[in-house]
């Protein structure tokens, strides 16, 4: 389900889905959803071992977390959606931003957006 889904059915939340993020990078929501459909099922059909996985904490850090994956060539997802497969999946996993992080998973966060991404630098060592 998408944020904005959620919020209707549920009406707990008011989380939107990033339409205007997607669009300014030339994607529409389709478009994420088949990547990230794609990228499942060949997991799913691979038995695939991720070598890293970027997680990340909310909308705020997205984009740093959507820059540290395109380092790594790697998925990216939320961090609430991510599963426990998911997460086993992945030898090295990073939660960009957030107070805390699932266990095995290091998190680069800071006290604001700022120092989120220099703790990213930091742990890529530039």
């Amino acid at each position: 389900m998408s944020h904005a889904q959620v919020s209707a059915k549920w009406k707990e939340t008011t989380h939107t889905d990033p339409i205007d993020y997607l669009a300014s990078h030339g994607k529409t929501w389709g478009n994420l959803l088949a990547d990230v459909t794609a990228q499942y099922n060949e997991m799913e059909a691979n038995d695939l071992k991720l070598q890293t996985l970027i997680l990340y904490s909310g909308d705020t850090d997205l984009q740093i977390a959507a820059d540290l994956a395109q380092h790594f060539s790697c998925p990216i997802v939320q961090a609430v959606y991510a599963s426990p497969a998911l997460l086993l999946s992945a030898t090295t996993k990073y939660q960009v931003g957030g107070a805390t992080a699932p266990a095995g998973v290091t998190l680069l966060s800071g006290a604001d957006r700022f120092g989120t991404m220099e703790a990213v630098l930091k742990s890529i060592g530039e």
